[in-house]
């Protein structure tokens, strides 16, 4: 602008940015350009430092970090104390950073004396003067009352993620025993619950218990003995730790006062309906009661011969009679009752 001739225009822009003057441009350029080069120079020495720190380190320690990974040692004696020290120090990066942590959350959360006195300082040097923080000396004050220990650097991420690798790369592998052990609570006693209980699951069919007080009713008092006397259990659920037991108590519960039963677990549940359908695909009546292809084409395929370890055919319930049926639905009421089921 100045160039061109626009000293005025120059002279508002900088007015605009509390720039006194021309000179006063130059000599803030230089002091920005200063510490740049200042902030610069400490960077580079800064890296050659940790640099120079990191090669001694690991020399001392048998060449240990080398291409982003820690190498262990070379003698299987000083392996063992290697892996320790790098399990040392990953649980005190870590126990350091949860504390940090948890510190800073307290902090936020009880907003203590201490951070309230981090405040007024700051707040009176930034009252101090207008130009607070264009000075050096403003920036090593503020880093002293800086809360710079309770922050997570990244060197320190950095060092905790090389120790992970280190340790999932050379720690022995835990046993197969441990390594896929699934840990359960009440979710053992739950399962099983549902065969006595479905409506855990939101079913509403009834359970183990109310099914077999269900088919009692439908015997006479001399066969519900029988029966009660006669419980079979079999079947991969059979073997479920105290379902027997379980049984034996719903049995007491149920049954009258002073009345005998009894169950018995079959030898082996898990093949005993197999051994079953071998013994009867083997018998000479296994043909007899075979469906035939006509009886399926005439019948469909849900069609099922009766024999004796076969389910039993119920007939159907008789239809309603009319004088139950609406007045208006006489015609309905009939055809209903036309219908074979």
């Amino acid at each position: 602008m100045v160039e061109d001739g626009d000293a005025d225009e120059f002279n508002e822009a900088l007015k605009g940015f509390d720039i006194k003057s021309y000179e006063d441009l130059q000599r803030q350029i230089a002091t920005l350009q200063a510490r740049i080069e200042k902030t610069r120079q400490r960077a580079a020495a800064a890296a050659a430092g940790g640099a120079s720190g990191a090669g001694e380190e690991a020399e001392a320690r048998g060449g240990e970090a080398r291409g982003g990974r820690l190498q262990p040692p070379a003698d299987p004696a000083a392996f063992q104390q290697w892996l320790q020290d790098l399990r040392d120090q990953y649980n005190a990066l870590v126990s350091a950073r949860e504390a940090r942590r948890a510190r800073r959350a307290d902090m936020a959360r009880r907003r203590t004396a201490a951070a309230a006195e981090r405040m007024r300082v700051i707040s009176h040097l930034a009252a101090a003067g207008d130009d607070f923080g264009t000075r050096d000396e403003d920036w090593d004050a503020y880093k002293s009352i800086s809360r710079e220990a309770d922050s997570d650097s990244e060197s320190e991420a950095e060092r905790v993620s090389l120790l992970q690798d280190a340790l999932r790369e050379h720690e022995p592998a835990p046993e197969a025993r441990t390594r896929h052990q699934l840990h359960l609570a009440i979710e053992a006693i739950r399962a099983p619950e549902l065969m006595f209980q479905p409506s855990m699951l939101g079913s509403h069919e009834a359970g183990l218990a109310e099914t077999m007080e269900y088919v009692f009713k439908h015997f006479s008092a001399e066969d519900q003995l029988l029966l009660a006397n006669n419980v079979f259990l079999t079947g991969g659920c059979s073997q479920f730790p105290g379902l027997k037991e379980r049984l034996e108590r719903e049995l007491l519960e149920m049954r009258p006062f002073q009345s005998t039963h009894r169950v018995v677990t079959a030898a082996d549940p898990s093949l005993d309906a197999w051994y079953g359908a071998r013994d009867f695909a083997g018998s000479n009546e296994f043909e007899h009661w075979c469906i035939s292809k006509e009886d399926y084409y005439e019948m469909g395929g849900e069609y099922l011969r009766e024999h004796h370890a076969s389910n039993k055919y119920y007939k159907s319930p008789a239809p309603i009679d009319n004088t139950l049926a609406p007045a208006g639905d006489a015609n309905v009421a009939k055809e209903e009752i036309v219908v074979d089921c």
